[in-house]
């Protein structure tokens, strides 16, 4: 199962996945290995992709994942006729498309036993949209197998989440996402403990910082333009600024003007990167203030971070990083970026 190789920093599920594949050849097997319905929980970056991509791919190839024969090729490169990855209009997936989805689910496997369908991100579901696809999970086709992703199983609807099998990702440990700079990307020892450091468990993060220089200079702005913040005046300047650093990167994904909905979601994507940045201020004081600054996120600007965070006690560290997660909440639930950075800036400075 060389494919499952791919899968950083989760050995417990290698292991689940590895037993499913395994039963999957054996129809006669009563094991509760393998079933038609997964949901893969854990916080963005993880790896919950990943996975499902290697998952998907081993049960489609007939050596379980050889990485080497056509069909792995394309599954791994997103062409494979068996596997159907969703991919959502809006910022919601809606019932119209979910009910589309299920229609072509109903259709035969092209080239082998099995179809595989696969929707990220589906805390989008909507109600209505979740009970269409609970009731396809419930009534399952003996060829499809659905995969599920969310980054929070509370986000998901319970009786949906009751008829899937779970598996739960942990927050990669550093020294994981350090390996996999060094092998995949050639990074020196030096760059890789950086990188792995300031991408706080986020894989999908490393592997941006590690291929664009831009990025990490864009991080050190955002990190640079928060401490700076003294005023109101100042506050609202930042966020109009912040807004800017953000576009900046967005205009580097070469979208099209017109895909109005992939841009908000980039948009939405981009910012709440910047607040887990932000927040990795306060977390530095915080952990200062308890006697192990060695652990550090942002250690470079350890000076300017002390000397900014001397006008907050620990009681205002805990609430601005949860006015942090608020704000990182609203933006992801459609609210305008910069209104709702000119109020967590403002807050910042009333402390």
């Amino acid at each position: 199962m060389k494919i499952l190789e791919n899968i950083i920093g989760q050995p417990r599920v290698v292991t689940t996945l590895e037993k499913a594949i395994q039963t999957s050849r054996n129809p006669e097997s009563d094991t509760q290995e393998m079933t038609h319905a997964w949901l893969f929980i854990g916080p963005p970056g993880s790896g919950k992709s990943t996975a499902i991509k290697a998952f998907a791919t081993a049960l489609i190839c007939s050596r379980f994942g050889c990485t080497e024969c056509i069909d792995c090729q394309t599954a791994m490169n997103d062409v494979h006729l068996d596997i159907e990855k969703f991919k959502a209009e809006g910022l919601s997936i809606k019932v119209d498309e979910i009910r589309e989805l299920v229609a072509r689910s109903m259709f035969s496997p092209a080239r082998g036993s099995r179809k595989i369908i696969i929707i990220n991100n589906i805390e989008r579901l909507t109600e209505a949209a979740s009970n269409a696809l609970l009731k396809v999970i419930e009534e399952p086709t003996s060829s499809t197998i659905w995969m599920l992703s969310s980054s929070s199983a509370v986000d998901v609807l319970p009786t949906l989440r009751s008829r899937c099998r779970q598996i739960t990702f942990s927050v990669p440990n550093q020294q994981s996402i350090i390996n996999l700079l060094k092998s995949k990307f050639g990074a020196n020892q030096e760059t890789s403990n950086k990188i792995a450091r300031l991408a706080q468990g986020n894989i999908s993060k490393a592997e941006l910082l590690v291929n664009n220089s831009q990025s990490v200079l864009r991080r050190d702005q955002v990190i640079r333009l928060v401490i700076s913040i003294e005023n109101i005046p100042r506050a609202f300047k930042a966020a109009e600024e912040l807004i800017k650093i953000a576009n900046e990167e967005i205009e580097e994904l070469n979208y099209d003007k017109n895909e109005k909905n992939k841009l908000k979601r980039a948009t939405i994507e981009t910012m709440e990167n910047y607040l887990i940045d932000i927040a990795s201020i306060f977390r530095d004081g915080l952990i200062s203030n308890v006697g192990i600054s060695h652990a550090r996120i942002n250690s470079e600007f350890s000076n300017q971070i002390s000397s900014y965070l001397s006008r907050f006690n620990i009681l205002d560290k805990f609430i601005l990083l949860e006015k942090i997660e608020e704000a990182r909440l609203r933006i992801s639930n459609g609210s305008a970026p910069i209104i709702t950075l000119e109020k967590l800036f403002s807050v910042m400075v009333s402390k």
